[in-house]
């Protein structure tokens, strides 16, 4: 079957599903952390479903809670914070055929130092898809600099995830909505 996207007509052979593409979203909730358990934060959504839950209903439980790491929580008076958010904001733009993708982070430090769950990307003409996740398993001493050079270099993939077809424009909306959240912050 093939992939079709409602908003711009993309069509690709790529098989899954019904054939649908995937919807990302942008939402703030809760997470059940009790660190954050009353603040809510901006969270992707799957097809209504949130990431880390998505992966968690995968792989296992240890993934519940995970956040964005789009959002701005960097401790930016620390050098490998601010070098680690400008790594997922590079990696984030489609400038690519191919990268991998810092996507959720542990809330305990948010930083590449705990779990970091990564995900493929590949971008095409009209349409974002996320090939496959995985957990990023990179040796490396986050006393370091640049510990983000280590991201995407070992990584254990997940099995039983499909991978998810985002029209581009979708995923580019949802993107900016985490760029405008940063900037209230």
């Amino acid at each position: 079957m093939r992939a079709t996207c409602a908003c711009c007509g993309w069509r690709d052979d790529f098989i899954f599903g019904d054939g649908a593409m995937d919807k990302i979203e942008a939402i703030k909730s809760k997470l059940p952390f009790p660190l954050y358990k009353d603040r809510e934060f901006l969270c992707v959504f799957i097809n209504g479903k949130r990431l880390d839950e998505c992966i968690s209903s995968h792989v296992s439980s240890d993934y519940i809670g995970l956040i964005p790491s789009w959002l701005d929580l960097y401790d930016m008076n620390y050098e490998p914070s601010r070098e680690e958010k400008e790594f997922v904001w590079k990696q984030t733009k489609l400038d690519e055929k191919r990268k991998i993708l810092p996507i959720l982070l542990c809330p305990d430090d948010f930083d590449f130092s705990c779990t970091v769950v990564v995900v493929e990307v590949i971008s095409e003409v009209d349409a974002v898809i996320w090939n496959r996740f995985g957990v990023d398993v990179s040796k490396f001493n986050p006393d370091e600099d640049g510990v983000f050079k280590y991201i995407g270099n070992a990584v254990e993939w997940f099995d039983g995830i499909r991978p998810h077809v985002f029209c581009k424009s979708e995923y580019t909306t949802c993107v900016d909505e985490f760029m405008r959240w940063n900037e209230k912050q």
